[in-house]
């Protein structure tokens, strides 16, 4: 199979085609990547190239790598339900610096902010959570 790779950062190209392919259930949660030397023959770049381009997805939180193992899709967290009830807002941010050990989560995790009425805020790690409206 070959890729036509012809403008913007090869790794980050490359980046942008197997997170298409992991999206799109080409390889689903906790399945194993082709090796390396696979897909730096799939994208007819480099070895470093493509470890550059699995670095970023490692980053996104989409792959799990680890020395001497092929990568892995990571799998998919448990959500929880977050229950909405009517008055509720919710607006998303990025986490504080603080915030990150508090909640557990990675930079890279947008926060759900969830104003409930009389203003009490809760703040939830938006990969882990499913928010419900109820009526």
């Amino acid at each position: 199979m070959r890729f036509d790779i012809t403008s913007g950062t090869r790794y980050h190209l490359i980046a942008d085609a197997i997170r298409e392919q992991i999206l799109a259930s080409i390889y689903p949660p906790g399945s194993l990547l082709p090796s390396e030397e696979s897909l730096s023959f799939d994208f007819g770049h480099s070895r470093d190239t493509v470890r550059d381009a699995l670095d970023v997805l490692r980053a996104e939180g989409l792959v799990v790598k680890e020395r001497g193992r092929r990568a892995m899709v990571a799998p998919v967290a448990e959500r929880t339900a977050v229950a909405l009830a009517a008055g509720s807002s919710v607006t998303a941010r990025m986490p504080l610096r603080t915030e990150l050990l508090e909640l557990g989560c990675r930079a890279q995790t947008p926060l759900l902010v969830q104003t409930r009425p009389g203003g009490t805020v809760v703040l939830h790690p938006a990969d882990r959570v499913q928010l419900v409206v109820t009526t």
